[in-house]
């Protein structure tokens, strides 16, 4: 390993740290693999003492940390990535203490951490996982306004390669706020990436806090795992699929399983979208005549690898240390972006000269959804909610694209929520990917401001 050196600042100290030169991109995977190997054993885990470890995790004064064990690394795959990230787990022995008996018992976990690595191979940087990764530490937490007696139950939607999981949240019945004999429900579908159903983001759940808040105000809903988290191998493997394989049959099971269940009113079913997710939902709400409304939260205005190039050039702008290599991969993205909106796309098209090495049939069948035409078209009543600070879906980029084409409409309604983020929750300042590892909740107002609408609708 050779090159050029690059000092990161770290524990108050500095790193040197090898640059890789890459000349075979079909090599990356396996470079990347190999260099986070390398740091694992050579440079991270000769500074992990465990005193070290437990000042950054902040563990109890009786539970001291015994040993840290050798590295074990593993990739991570994202859809939308800023940095490839391996990660890296270090086996860690506490010691807990016993205060009845006055003795010792060892506890074993799995510590945590993300190596932030250059497309060459090179670390630029390290940043802990949460500490809930070790059963420490806040992690979630359920919010003040759920249904803390909510029945959640365990679905099965797909078939086949593409069957997934899901949960059916229905109120307590201590909570029931509305007259009708059975209960409204939302469907929901969930951004880019493997994302489960709750939509889980480092600590956050917020599909999970949709549903325990929309359950106390006597709401149900249907949250799933999406294929690319269950089974992501199947998806990446098969040439064929495309963003209707990703999201439609599930959505749609979901939706006959909530219509067919005896506590839910048949022509109340609700479908959200959030990102990505709010790309498919339109289409979704129109397949169905006995659908009641459609709800866009966070809803690209563009294809998502223009918004993947705006957060690049966003992080780009916060001068971090990840913005030194983001010129040559913001490069890359415009030339798979032109690609993927050209004439020139064809089913022979390589999936490496593709966003996110996703292949041809995957973009063609893209360009069948066109959320802001489909709603422009659509009688049934919409829900349009926004974080002011949200920097993957933009205001300025994407909101003001949707209130343009559709603030006349009488069935429209439009929600702009200035302190929040992607996820809808709040924050203070710049927006970063940094703020997404601090554990929080769906704002209260969003879940209220779309339960008296949904109820609204129905009466």
């Amino acid at each position: 390993m050779s090159g050029a050196e690059h000092p990161i600042t770290h524990f108050g100290g500095k790193l040197k740290v090898d640059q890789f030169i890459q000349q075979d991109k079909e090599l990356l995977s396996k470079i990347i693999f190999m260099g986070a190997g390398y740091y694992a054993t050579n440079i991270v885990l000769p500074m992990i003492t465990p005193n070290i470890l437990a000042n950054i995790i902040s563990l109890p004064e009786d539970c001291p940390i015994a040993t840290v064990g050798g590295p074990r690394v593993s990739p991570c795959i994202y859809a939308l990535v800023i940095l490839n990230q391996p990660e890296l787990t270090l086996p860690v022995k506490i010691l807990l203490a016993e205060s009845e008996t006055g003795t010792d018992r060892e506890m074993r976990a799995e510590f945590g951490m993300l190596l932030q690595m250059t497309p060459t191979g090179g670390l630029v940087g390290l940043r802990f996982l949460p500490t809930s990764a070790l059963g420490l530490g806040s992690g979630w937490q359920r919010p003040y306004y759920a249904d803390h007696g909510a029945c959640e139950s365990e679905i099965i939607l797909g078939k086949g390669d593409l069957k997934v999981g899901g949960t059916l949240c229905l109120p307590s019945a201590t909570h029931e706020q509305t007259e009708m004999p059975r209960l409204p429900c939302v469907v929901f579908l969930a951004g880019s990436g493997p994302c489960d159903r709750d939509s889980t983001v480092q600590e956050s759940k917020p599909f999970k806090d949709l549903a325990l808040g929309l359950a106390r105000q006597g709401i149900a809903s249907v949250r799933f795992d999406k294929v690319t988290h269950t089974n992501p191998k199947t998806f990446l493997r098969r040439k064929d699929m495309t963003l209707t394989h990703e999201y439609v049959e599930h959505a749609v099971d979901a939706i006959l399983i909530a219509q067919n269940h005896p506590s839910i009113l048949p022509n109340g079913i609700f479908v959200l979208g959030h990102s990505l997710g709010a790309v498919v939902a339109p289409m979704i709400a129109g397949m169905n005549a006995s659908i009641a409304g459609c709800i866009i939260m966070a809803g690209p205005a563009e294809p998502i690898y223009r918004c993947l190039i705006r957060q690049l050039r966003y992080i780009q702008s916060l001068d971090g240390p990840e913005s030194l290599y983001l010129d040559k991969q913001i490069n890359e993205a415009q030339k798979q972006a032109e690609l993927a909106d050209s004439d020139h796309l064809k089913l022979s098209t390589p999936a490496k000269q593709l966003p996110f090495g996703i292949g041809p049939s995957y973009w063609l069948d893209y360009r069948n959804f066109d959320p802001i035409g489909t709603t422009r078209s659509m009688k049934k009543p919409i829900i349009i909610m926004q974080g002011g600070r949200d920097y993957q879906v933009t205001v300025q980029d994407d909101y003001q694209q949707w209130h343009a084409a559709l603030h006349e409409r009488d069935n429209v309604q439009f929600h702009l929520y200035e302190q929040l983020n992607h996820l809808f929750i709040a924050g203070d300042g710049i927006s970063t990917p940094l703020e997404y590892s601090v554990p929080g909740n769906v704002n209260e107002q969003v879940i209220s401001d779309l339960a008296k609408w949904i109820l609204k609708v129905l009466w």
